[in-house]
């Protein structure tokens, strides 16, 4: 079951609440004041690593034995 965000136009909460149908996603009651007058908010994600080589490939020691750099790359922006 997915979890969205809410924000309540009545009383101004913000909620997370766990949706069992997708159907019901936007017809959910504010848990603080009951309110059916509720917008869902867009998620917030995160991006992955690039795919390129870690510039300290070839010169960071954990790299050399770990088989691929550990920390991505950010020991090479220090």
């Amino acid at each position: 079951m997915p979890i969205y965000s809410y924000h309540c136009k009545d009383c101004g909460s913000e909620n997370e609440l766990l949706v069992a149908r997708v159907a019901d996603r936007d017809r959910q009651a504010c848990p603080a004041c009951g309110s059916m007058k509720m917008t869902r908010l867009l998620a917030a994600f995160s991006v992955g690593a690039s795919s390129r080589e870690p510039q300290c490939a070839g010169t960071c020691p954990s790299a050399q034995r770990a088989g691929g750099c550990p920390s991505r790359g950010a020991c090479a922006r220090r």
